[in-house]
Order: C-alpha cells, then structure tokens, then sequence
C-alpha cells in the first residue's frame, strides 16, 4: 500500500496490500499510484465523493429533496413518509415520522424559513411546516383545503420578504395571504387573475422583490403589483415547460427548461442561453442552485456547474463517482465546501 503523512503527523493508509510501485501528484493536486495490478488515480480533497446512505442511519437509501437549516442540519426528504435531520459535525439522524403515510409517502420539496425558524415540506398530495425547530421537531402544521378537496402540489414559494405563499397546482397557482396565520385555503373562494391564475403549473418562484414567477402550460407569467404580466407571449423558448426558477445578485432569472436548457432572463430578454453545445450534460434541466457566483444545475444525464457567468461562462461535469452523478439525482444542496446530492 501507499501512506499518507499531513502536516499534523496523521497518516492515512491507501491501497492496503497492494504493491505500489510509484506515487506522483499532478497539476489539479490528484495522486496517482502505479502499482502491481495497474494504476489508480485519488482525486484531490475537493472532488472526492463521500456516500451517507442507510447503512450509516438514514431511514431509506432513496432522497428525494434535501435542504439545511441555519444550525448545520440537513433535512432529508425521502419516499417511505419520513424526514430525516442530519446534522452534519457528527453524521447522528433524527428520524422524523409523517402523520399519514399515503398522503406524505415522498417527500418531493423541502424548504427552510429562516426568518421564521421553520422547514416547510410538500408531497404530491399534501403540505406542511415544522414550526421553531431548533427547539423541537413536534410542533407541525399541515396546510388544509376549506372544503376537503384534494389537490396536486407540484411545485410551492416562500416569500422571504412578506407572509405570502404560493403554491403551482394542477389545476393552477394560487397563494395564501398570511401563511404564518392562515395557513389554509378554500378553492371556491379564489379569484381568477387576483389570486388564481388557472391551468395546470409547474413551478412558481418569488423574487427578490416578493413578485411572483410562474410557469404554467402556456409558459412563463409574472404577478407583480396586481398585475399578471405574460413573458411567453414574447418569447417562443419562455413557452416552453419550466421546470426551476432562480436568481443572480444582478436580478437576472435562470429558467431550467425541459429540453432548452438554461435561459438567461433580463430586463424582458433572454440574454443567454446555455446547452448541450456549451457543455451541459443534457437538455433538459430539473435543478438550479447558486452559491458563491457559481450555478450548479442538475440534468437527467448529471451534475454541471457553471462558473464565470456572465463574462465568459465555462461548464464543468462531474466525472468522479460518475456512476453515481450521472443519474436519478433528486436534488442538491450546495455548502461553500461540500456539495450534496
């Protein structure tokens, strides 16, 4: 084998009982070992690929959404109606348990209310928030249609700059005026163009200044000061299905599309467009997150990471651990060190 000695005297053992005949370090600080039986290649410490599944006490192999709140933790959305909390110093799982298996079976979205301490959560059929959760993980709310209908959440919205939540549903977008308060609503009392925009959704997103994006089966739409504003009339490409909305410090919308790839949208343009031909995995674009002036999108063919935008724009692929990043991938959350899957 190989031996690892760092500044603080720890050694690290690599290829226990194989010859090694030859260690080098080449200029992207990866090592590469000859050794009786071939040669091996370990990536530098920023690219190397760590698995945390059931056997290290997860309740399923199967993720389904992930997000972290503001103590570290990351909240696992899985298929088997339960969340699980991680919390990440020391790998320990809180377990957290779903009142009605059939309708929270696959926990599909996760997303944390910093302001107001609380995870909200969505499944195809169903809605909830874990409210103060840095003190518990009991007190839960679950989002009640009036009349008892049943409803298809596809895609939901927290606005971080009022009470207003809006979800994209099957038969439309609506919001809640006061989600911190009423956390309900009645779909026989929601006004058409006021605030219910018919026809089946598929993603909303608020912006930074609390307007609202969505796109629907006609294509992308904004609501802002009582107005319902039609951008894909402008446009063919923003007719398009969309699936992910997300936003640049300079107020620029990234529109993941389902074959069109990545859509730039600015000032009522699309300034860039980003595919296949620039390096994407594929075409079809489900996820979009950004941190530290880095866009990292998900396709049904892997993990890019799109960095350098707007000046000159360059595409990485993930190639370590491909089998494992190139397909299925759920969701992802992006710490300034470590990227999750």
């Amino acid at each position: 084998g190989s031996f690892a000695l760092d500044k603080n005297g720890k050694t690290v053992q690599y290829l226990q009982d194989i010859p090694v005949n030859q260690v080098i370090k080449d200029s992207n600080q990866n090592m590469w070992f000859a050794t009786s039986i071939g040669i091996y290649m370990l990536p530098n410490a920023n690219n190397r690929l760590s698995i945390i599944d059931a056997e290290s006490g997860l309740s399923s192999n199967v993720i389904k959404s992930i997000t972290k709140d503001g103590k570290n933790r990351l909240w696992l959305g899985t298929d088997d109606a339960v969340i699980d909390v991680l919390t990440i110093s020391n790998y320990q799982v809180n377990e957290i348990g779903l009142d009605d298996f059939k309708k929270y079976k696959t926990v599909k979205q996760l997303n944390f209310d910093p302001k107001n301490q609380s995870i909200y959560f969505s499944s195809d059929y169903g809605m909830g928030v874990f409210k103060n959760i840095y003190n518990t993980t009991n007190e839960v709310a679950y989002l009640k249609e009036t009349n008892n209908s049943m409803f298809v959440i596809k895609h939901f919205s927290v606005d971080e700059k009022s009470n207003h939540l809006a979800l994209a549903l099957s038969s439309g977008v609506v919001f809640l005026s006061d989600r911190l308060n009423n956390f309900e609503f009645n779909s026989l009392k929601y006004r058409e163009k006021e605030d219910f925009f018919k026809d089946r959704s598929y993603h909303v997103f608020y912006d930074r200044n609390g307007s609202l994006w969505f796109s629907n089966i006609n294509g992308l739409s904004q609501f802002a000061n009582g107005k319902l504003i039609k951008h894909f009339a402008k446009n063919p490409l923003l007719t398009k299905r969309i699936n992910d909305i997300q936003q640049l410090s300079d107020g620029t919308l990234i529109l993941a599309t389902d074959g069109y790839g990545l859509l730039f949208y600015k000032n009522d343009q699309i300034i860039k467009q980003i595919t296949l031909k620039d390096g994407l995995t594929n075409n079809i674009c489900t996820k979009i997150f950004i941190k530290n002036n880095e866009i990292w999108v998900l396709t049904n063919k892997g993990v890019n990471k799109i960095a350098n935008y707007p000046r000159q724009p360059s595409v990485a692929n993930f190639d370590y651990g491909k089998d494992l990043l190139s397909d299925d991938i759920n969701s992802l959350f992006i710490d300034d060190s470590t990227a999750y899957f």
